[in-house]
């Protein structure tokens, strides 16, 4: 009888062991595959459109991937350098940052243009897409573009200040650095033109990611662990001190889950904002990770040794069902406007539409538009710079104005 009871007890266990909860951890997917082992790695991923891209950081590879990385195909060559750093997704455009400048894919998906004019030479490290506007950052400078890469004007946040990360907040820019003026936290309310440090109660810090839930702001340092900031970057705290002498290389977020690349160590994770974090890296073996993206069904990792995926469903999160870029399908014209502006192709689920100065200040609420296009009415407001925001229940899409 207890011979009997062990058999189907070893049974259960053997059935229980291969369900896919029982089994779920990090999968390594075919490709991107480096060609020396760290000499190289994924460092970064975009989507645009349908299709996942990863970046490898030497001999000038892009990987691209219709079914979410269950396979992979190189995108040819033509790139600038042998060492892709960063891919930003900017509505039909995928640029990719390399080790001299910015190259933008073109149309047929299989071949690149060198879109750096102005821009000077150095190594792209991260992209920002804030309205029409991307930004570059880049070893000689902060640079930006208005017209998708066409020309290139420079910020004045320097090149001593080595610009790692962005993260943005309404109407507010922030940049994350490493050295320079005393490294931290840079904010622009002004789209890059002026820069502020907000570093009040953030130590010395290297900072290597940033990343937003709800209001709030998180950093990720080299040394000081992640720090957490709930006033738009004016004073900052330690969520955890779990994290003191490790690096932060990467954050991904969904809702008040908060996913971190931790340096060695693998990938943690937090499903209370930053208040508690644990160790989420059951089958991953690069403990270094330098970028995280979250698309589909899916968390993507990238390492040494590639891309590394787990279903979200492991966390009891929800599939991510696009990019968060801005939703292309919203447009407004004449922009810029004397006045009367037109606001195209608007989706039936926007809950609120909020017109911003540049300093913040609501200037227009519009309620439940139900209308595929309407107007707004800026001619009583004085020229300048307007955002409009179109808040649904799970995004939010911002669209510059200009006010002539």
């Amino acid at each position: 009888m207890k011979q009997k009871l062990f058999i189907i007890a070893a049974v259960f266990f053997v059935m229980f062991s291969l369900l896919p909860d029982a089994r779920s951890q990090w999968i390594l997917t075919p490709e991107p595959k480096p060609l020396y082992y760290q000499m190289e790695g994924v460092t970064s991923f975009a989507m645009k459109g349908t299709n996942l891209y990863a970046g490898i950081k030497a001999h000038g590879r892009v990987f691209r991937s219709t079914n979410y990385g269950s396979e992979w195909a190189v995108v040819p060559s033509g790139l600038t350098s042998d060492s892709v750093y960063a891919l930003a997704s900017n509505g039909t455009d995928l640029f990719a940052g390399d080790y001299v400048g910015v190259c933008r894919l073109n149309s047929d998906d299989t071949s690149w243009t060198k879109t750096d004019s102005g821009l000077k030479s150095g190594y792209v490290m991260a992209f920002a897409v804030k309205g029409s506007l991307l930004f570059a950052a880049t070893s000689r400078g902060l640079f930006f573009t208005t017209n998708n890469g066409g020309t290139w004007t420079e910020s004045n946040l320097s090149d001593t200040d080595g610009v790692t990360s962005f993260a943005i907040i309404d109407t507010n820019l922030f940049a994350g650095t490493y050295s320079g003026r005393g490294g931290g936290v840079f904010l622009s309310t002004d789209n890059g033109a002026n820069w502020n440090r907000v570093s009040v109660g953030m130590p010395y810090a290297q900072v290597h990611a940033l990343a937003v839930s709800g209001g709030n702001l998180f950093a990720g340092t080299r040394d000081s662990g992640i720090l957490l900031s709930t006033d738009n970057g004016i004073s900052w705290k330690a969520v955890s001190s779990d994290f003191i002498g490790v690096e932060i290389d990467a954050f991904a977020v969904s809702g008040t889950n908060i996913f971190a690349a931790v340096s060695p160590g693998g990938v943690y994770l937090s499903t209370n904002n930053g208040a508690n974090w644990s160790n989420v890296s059951t089958g991953l073996t690069d403990t270094y990770i330098s970028t995280l993206f979250m698309s589909g069904k899916y968390i993507f990792a990238g390492g040494y040794s590639g891309a590394w995926r787990r279903p979200l469903s492991d966390f009891g999160i929800a599939d991510v069902k696009k990019s968060l870029q801005p939703d292309i399908n919203i447009f407004l014209s004449p922009n810029p406007t004397t006045g009367i502006i037109t606001v195209h192709n608007v989706s039936a689920n926007i809950l609120q539409v909020i017109v911003s100065s540049i300093l913040g200040e609501s200037v227009i609420e519009l309620t439940h538009p139900n209308a595929p296009e309407f107007t707004l009415d800026l001619s009583k407001l004085p020229p300048g710079t307007y955002f409009a925001r179109f808040v649904m229940a799970d995004d939010v899409v911002t669209r510059e104005i200009v006010k002539n």
